[in-house]
């Protein structure tokens, strides 16, 4: 994978109380928290670049930051500028706004609408039991507004609503020419939907994403409507900070019991409190002397708690990097050869 966009490890000091796993609590899968008026302009930066399938050498630009943090937008931009699906024009610009990258993706969502599967009267295509209708090509012109978003929105709306479907008639069986029936099939209006979606989380791609890793797969993540932008532009979202089944303790705490990167830590601090300390002080100082101590003053339930709460602590301690050997093997074994993708790592996602 090439890294375009700087992904440089997040620093948290050390807090006296609290574990190293705990502390980043305010780190991972979060929005960092920043004064900073968010950029609005991005550089460009001219690459050659060998198309993974064909060899082929292309000169284009890709998106840079101007500020180093986190920006899954201009990762989403990239990967989606060197696969071809959208282009920079013209070639000799040196910088995009943020109005530009919206327009862009918001026009190639507008091309992406499902073809042969959906019907719409007197528009885009009308599938009937004979054969289907030439499909007409519908050309939308950029308005010069503020809000692309809302604008982009509007082109949506546009495209579907004024071509008569309507939420009510998604199953509604039609007679057209020579008796024959035609359904409205309902995948248009999902994909009105998803489109409608997207558009209206791109924004917050500026500025990072709520991420909550699963430590099971390198697509192990808590589905939410952030990352479902990535499904809608067909772009992978990886990470490689996973659990080596071999670790069959670890596993068995950290995957089978807790399961998520959220569930993680609400077992340290549950654990902690519990032990009254006993699993910070333990993670501190690198041993469970503390813990093998007050086993005596702990029933069994307690004591399971506890001694989960070390085993995950130490996996989250020993990972802080949020990337791990046996992670790094599933993404070279998973992933093929000149497969493009977005890598989620010390609270960035990068290409």
């Amino acid at each position: 994978m090439t890294e375009i966009e700087s992904s440089n490890p997040v620093q948290t000091p050390q807090t006296k109380g609290k574990s190293k796993a705990v502390e980043e609590d305010t780190n991972v899968g979060r929005k960092p928290i920043s004064t900073n008026k968010v950029a609005v302009e991005y550089q460009l930066k001219a690459i050659e670049w060998i198309e993974p399938s064909s060899g082929e050498l292309r000169k284009l630009k890709v998106i840079t930051q101007n500020e180093n943090g986190p920006c899954p937008l201009l990762a989403l931009c990239n990967v989606l500028l060197l696969r071809g699906d959208i282009k920079i024009k013209p070639y000799d610009r040196s910088s995009v706004t943020y109005d530009f990258l919206v327009e862009l993706l918001g026009d190639y969502l507008l091309k992406s609408i499902p073809q042969g599967e959906v019907e719409i009267r007197n528009g885009l295509q009308v599938t009937n039991g004979k054969s289907s209708q030439n499909q007409e090509e519908t050309k939308l012109q950029s308005d010069n507004v503020s809000n692309g978003v809302e604008d982009l929105t509007n082109k949506v709306q546009q495209v579907t609503l004024e071509n008569g479907v309507a939420e009510d008639k998604e199953n509604e069986q039609i007679n057209k020419n020579n008796g024959e029936v035609d359904i409205i099939r309902p995948s248009l209006l999902d994909y009105h939907h998803t489109l409608n979606t997207a558009l209206s989380i791109i924004p917050s791609l500026q500025t990072g994403l709520d991420v909550n890793v699963h430590f099971n797969s390198i697509h192990g993540f808590e589905p939410t409507a952030e990352l479902s932008v990535f499904d809608v532009f067909h772009v992978d979202l990886v990470h490689g900070w996973v659990v080596d089944p071999q670790d069959e303790e670890t596993w068995n705490v950290v995957v089978g019991k807790c399961g998520s990167y959220n569930k993680a830590v609400e077992c340290v601090v549950g654990g902690d409190s519990v032990s009254k300390g006993i699993v910070v002080e333990s993670s501190n100082k690198a041993s469970n002397n503390g813990f093998e101590d007050s086993k005596s003053s702990l029933n069994e339930d307690d004591n399971i708690r506890v001694r989960d709460a070390l085993i995950t602590s130490q996996f989250l301690d020993s990972t802080a990097t949020q990337l791990t050997y046996h992670g790094l093997l599933s993404l070279s074994e998973t992933l093929p050869p000149g497969h493009l993708c977005t890598f989620f790592r010390n609270n960035h996602v990068s290409l």
